[in-house]
């Protein structure tokens, strides 16, 4: 998508991606991402299909704190 910036200048990005990387011996990484799909990120493993490990962010102890940088810093980005 192009879109013109701060500066006037038009800049092009992406809105979504997804990639999967595969090694030599078989081993797999796979990216998705959507920049328009909300404020919560979140990473993932799996094994054999089945999910082992899952982290979030922002986890509970930011979502604690938004007031209160909402207050210090108003008008910032909520993803800051």
């Amino acid at each position: 998508q192009t879109l013109p910036g701060p500066s006037g200048a038009d800049f092009t990005d992406f809105d979504k991606i997804k990639f999967t990387i595969t090694t030599k011996t078989g081993k797999s990484v796979s990216v998705q991402a959507d920049r328009c799909g909300g404020d919560t990120s979140y990473a993932k493993v799996d094994v054999d299909g089945k999910e082992v490990f899952r982290h979030s962010m922002p986890d509970e102890e930011d979502k604690a704190n938004v007031t209160t940088l909402e207050k210090e810093y108003p008008g910032a980005m909520p993803y800051f």
